[in-house]
């Protein structure tokens, strides 16, 4: 969707309060219309011990060119990291095919999109299981993204807060309090496919650590995902939302 397209939902939906965060960019800000509800964001790719995990930034200066230096050098490691999954995948795929649907941070996402509608992936799911998953990344030896620890340092640099995203999608309890070692401000504990006795630890987890919580929607394409479909209480909402000089 373009900037507008989702901001079109976000009315639809009426958001008091939201944030794009787009893999590593933040130039959908730049084709927004002005909205006092809209917070800076953007979701920052990074690696720990092979696994590529994802930080969100929110409250980020998005003029502060040190930053944006930094999220370009990941935008480069991410057509390094596509030519060498697409190299893997064959069937003559070239990165100006890929390009053709992203106009600046390349994702797997838009791999996948490229397979299915070629008729080389039949669903989206046979992508990441037989081409482009996690299995075939770590066989390939990909140039590693930057550590958590690297990402929240530069998030906090840029005057933002960061989220540990989607972090049902890591492991278990254990796993993420490790995660969360690395220095994140908080952490999502509420987004899609997020099962609901994690979610509970994941609040308890939260409360007995201080930690900040947000919520996402995920959402990559028009779907059943939309805009604010996962949601806080006010009172768990109101930590974060200070960080901002905001209130609920």
């Amino acid at each position: 969707m373009t900037p507008s397209e989702v901001q079109a939902q976000v009315r639809g939906q009426r958001l008091r309060l939201w944030a794009v965060t787009d893999h590593d960019t933040m130039a959908a800000y730049d084709e927004l219309e002005p909205d006092p509800e809209l917070i800076t964001g953007v979701e920052v790719t990074t690696e720990y011990q092979g696994t590529e995990i994802h930080v969100v930034g929110l409250g980020v200066d998005r003029t502060d060119h040190i930053f944006q230096d930094f999220l370009a050098s990941i935008r480069s490691l991410r057509v390094q990291r596509i030519q060498l999954l697409i190299d893997s995948v064959g069937h003559g795929l070239t990165l100006e095919d890929i390009q053709a649907y992203t106009r600046e941070s390349m994702t797997r996402s838009h791999v996948a999109k490229v397979l299915v509608e070629r008729g080389i992936a039949k669903r989206f799911a046979d992508v990441w299981t037989h081409f482009i998953g996690a299995d075939q990344c770590a066989a390939l030896d990909l140039p590693p993204y930057p550590s958590i620890g690297e990402a929240v340092a530069a998030i906090r640099a840029a005057g933002g807060v960061s989220i540990l995203a989607h972090p049902g999608q890591y492991g278990g309890l254990l796993f993420i309090e490790q995660l969360m070692q690395e220095g994140c401000d908080g952490l999502e504990t509420n987004h899609p496919k997020l099962d609901p006795l994690l979610k509970d630890g994941l609040e308890i987890l939260a409360d007995k650590k201080g930690w900040l919580c947000s919520c996402g929607s995920d959402l990559h394409f028009p779907g059943s995902r939309k805009p604010g479909d996962r949601r806080l209480s006010r009172a768990r909402l109101a930590p974060l939302l200070s960080k901002f000089g905001l209130r609920v």
